[in-house]
């Protein structure tokens, strides 16, 4: 039980859930302008797509509604490791969700994620989005023509 994790003062652990789920409702996505139009383009010509997380299912979908996202454009392709004890960057994930990595394009925003798609044999394009800097992906390996800082960037080539 996550209660847990703060130590053996479940009381002090207990207030501090409860803060961290007031908090974590207020908080909301913000929607990245044309990524939604930019998902469906890539459905509307056969391309399959995907979301590997570690948040949990339901805040996923909390998240794609706030971002106005319709969660069926991903055909049930939304896997959260935190439910499935499959995590980044293992590539357990692919023979999980029966994906192959033969054209497997990954995007992400974290180091962990670039050690996902590598382990994976995925290509892979990093987005400074998120907490990771150009330079934390230059000096895990990966090279500068694929960092953008945006995923729009990406798709417009």
């Amino acid at each position: 039980e996550r209660e847990h994790l703060l130590g053996k003062e479940e009381h002090i652990s207990h207030g501090f859930w409860s803060d961290y789920e007031r908090l974590r409702k207020k908080i909301t996505a913000i929607p990245i302008l044309g990524v939604k139009e930019m998902l469906e383009g890539l459905v509307s010509k056969g391309k399959k797509i995907g979301i590997i997380t570690n948040n949990t299912h339901s805040k996923t979908l909390e998240k794609l509604q706030c971002a106005g996202i319709n969660p069926a454009l991903f055909n049930g392709n939304i896997y959260s490791c935190s439910e499935n004890g499959c995590l980044k960057p293992s590539p357990g994930i692919i023979s999980h969700k029966v994906l192959s990595s033969e054209g497997f394009i990954y995007v992400g925003d974290d180091i962990i994620d670039y050690g996902f798609a590598r382990n994976s044999g995925a290509d892979f394009y990093g987005v400074c989005t998120g907490e990771c800097k150009e330079e934390a992906f230059i000096k895990s390996g990966l090279n500068k023509d694929r960092i953008f800082f945006s995923v729009m960037e990406i798709f417009q080539r």
